[in-house]
């Protein structure tokens, strides 16, 4: 049940979730910044490439899963007011981005050589940035739970449709699929210690993480295609690669503080009360 009625910030704020969360991805947001057309470029990837990109998603989500439970910072235990967490989120992951930024100029020196290095620093380092967004808003990192929902925000980079798949590209439907699997994959990580969980990726004895985390790969493999393809514009070499990465940062960064944001509404409000007004935002045309 709602404690009270949401005030005007939070509903600017929830519509403002519903105009960045139901449009299209990263690669809509990188390609009107650097003012170049995608259509042309968006079938340049072989489909050997593609295959080794996937295998290499899902290993690099496993591995950043992993530093996060065995480094995990416990963050801001306290329950921050809404301006608090509303200006906290908004100073959020600028280290971070910067770092990304650096691993984008390998790539542009080295192209896709450089990606078996390069993916698996940049997507830990963004992960921690949707981390610190989270306990911004007073989210318990030490929660399983809590890391894979930082871990779900990689699936809101591209709105383009997984084929065969049944969990619908718009925001809350993705939300309600993805929780029932988030809620069962969480409750192996919370009996098992860092190496068991390790060991069980290897011999596929964790199903429902498993399960979570090819899903999740699969969505972050079609924004991360988009990101290749944008480094493919014949920019200024590695300047190009770092410009890329910052701003492929900067949208899951952006992703997560709406993402969490509504998380911490919903904890006070209610779900329905959310859905209803985000809702509200879609029908009159986001």
């Amino acid at each position: 049940m709602a404690s009270r009625a949401l005030n005007q910030d939070e509903i600017s704020f929830i519509h403002e979730a519903a105009q960045f969360l139901d449009n299209p991805g990263f690669a809509i947001h990188a390609m009107n910044l650097l003012g170049q057309p995608l259509d042309a470029l968006q079938k340049q990837l072989p489909e050997p490439l593609r295959e080794k990109i996937s295998e290499l998603v899902n290993k690099t989500l496993q591995t950043a899963l992993m530093a996060a439970i065995q480094t995990v910072n416990p963050g801001n235990k306290l329950h921050p007011s809404w301006n608090e967490g509303l200006e906290g989120t908004r100073k959020s992951g600028r280290l971070h981005t910067a770092t990304v930024a650096v691993t984008g100029a390998m790539g542009g020196l080295f192209g896709l050589l450089a990606l078996p290095f390069e993916l698996p620093i940049s997507t830990t380092m963004m992960l921690r940035g949707i981390s610190d967004v989270a306990a911004q808003w007073g989210m318990d990192l030490e929660d399983p739970e809590v890391q894979l929902q930082c871990l779900y925000v990689f699936t809101l980079g591209s709105l383009e449709t997984v084929e065969d798949d049944d969990v619908d590209s718009k925001y809350l439907s993705s939300r309600l699929a993805f929780d029932q699997m988030i809620r069962a994959a969480s409750t192996y990580v919370a009996k098992q210690s860092a190496k068991e969980i390790l060991r069980a990726f290897d011999t596929g004895a964790a199903p429902a993480l498993m399960r979570l985390v090819a899903r999740i790969a699969r969505s972050f493999e079609l924004a991360l295609t988009e990101k290749l393809v944008a480094e493919s514009i014949p920019l200024v070499g590695a300047i190009g690669g770092a410009t890329i990465n910052a701003l492929f940062c900067d949208y899951f960064v952006e992703a997560a503080r709406y993402h969490f944001g509504l998380l911490y509404l919903e904890k006070i409000h209610g779900w329905d009360a959310i859905q209803t007004e985000y809702e509200m935002k879609e029908a009159v045309g986001v």
